[in-house]
């Protein structure tokens, strides 16, 4: 069970230590699923192919640990400012959608009254 982080999935991709796709189905949807710090800052990480299920262990000395950290941490940043830019997006289609709602006197006071019991 080999495989390893793909471009699309992490900023960056220790290629000369890593290949690049899941060895037993060649899928490029790699995710890290596990690590654990070794001594000298080294890591050992666990990757998972989401396709086939192959897991691998590979080990990583401190200067590759410190760029997958790095490479992490910056997904991270990426992942948030995606998804406040998708809430943005969707509050305002959700305010238009207000508003044209109340221009053609669509919602009414008793839309906003708590149901009887």
């Amino acid at each position: 069970m080999d495989g390893a982080p793909d471009d699309k999935t992490y900023p960056l991709v220790l290629r000369d230590r890593l290949p690049p796709v899941c060895s037993a189905c060649a899928s490029d949807l790699l995710q890290l699923e596990a690590w654990r710090e070794r001594g000298g800052g080294g890591l050992t990480v666990r990757l998972r192919c989401p396709e086939c299920d192959a897991r691998t262990v590979r080990d990583l000395d401190a200067g590759d640990a410190a760029r997958v950290d790095d490479a992490i941490s910056e997904a991270r940043l990426e992942l948030i400012a995606l998804y406040e830019a998708v809430l943005r997006n969707n509050l305002c289609l959700e305010a238009d959608l207000l508003a044209r709602a109340l221009a053609l006197d669509l919602i009414g006071p008793d839309d906003f009254a708590l149901p009887r019991r």
